[in-house]
């Protein structure tokens, strides 16, 4: 659109005014000029409208199994805090060394359990073989696959109060095999009722 100066006495009274039938040019500041502009303003400060990051692979130590969905929440989130590549890569070998840290005593814990059950006064020491298959023996009586895969999933199946209650059982087990026989009075009573009197 062009403006006009005066071309008529009748339609200004006043030189260089604009005519009155004709429209004022657009401008930024007009209604939606200005939304647009106040749009643009708010996606340059919170970043939804910049290019995001694209980051080289980051460096891990060998052995480490890099989690695909987090590594992604991680991009995601890195892009959002405007991170460099290289402060993107300290953030994730320092969340990388805190895991492992994590590992290292989660592994240290387990050995000690393992300790714990060679030494244990009940069923440790030179007898320790034959204890733990009288304890594998409990558990494969009154255990289950999910009960076993659950103790080997969470290292629980090293504790050495987990592998003595499996042990006692396991005694009480063979015990009441030798024990009871025919018809004799409380044959009738189950392995269960006698491992586990005050239950109903």
């Amino acid at each position: 659109m062009t403006t006009e100066t005066l071309t008529d006495a009748s339609t200004s009274t006043d030189s260089g005014a604009q005519d009155s039938t004709t429209a004022a040019p657009e401008t930024v500041l007009t209604a939606d000029s200005a939304a647009t502009a106040a749009d643009q303003t708010a996606q340059a400060e919170d970043g939804s409208a910049a290019t995001p990051i694209e980051y080289e692979p980051f460096i891990v130590p060998e052995g480490i199994a890099v989690d695909e969905e987090m590594l992604g929440e991680f991009k995601a989130e890195a892009q959002r805090l405007k991170l460099s590549q290289e402060d993107a890569q300290k953030m994730a070998s320092l969340g990388i060394k805190m895991q492992q840290k994590q590992a290292d005593a989660y592994r240290a814990t387990q050995e000690g359990w393992r300790e714990s059950v060679k030494t244990d006064k009940e069923f440790g020491g030179d007898a320790l073989l034959e204890n733990v298959a009288i304890a594998r023996k409990g558990l494969t009586e009154f255990g289950s696959p999910e009960l076993e895969k659950l103790l080997a999933d969470t290292g629980f199946g090293n504790h050495p109060e987990i592998v003595r209650a499996f042990y006692r059982i396991g005694k009480r087990i063979s015990q009441d095999t030798h024990v009871v026989t025919g018809n004799q009075p409380g044959s009738a009573v189950s392995q269960a009722k006698r491992l586990f009197p005050n239950q109903a």
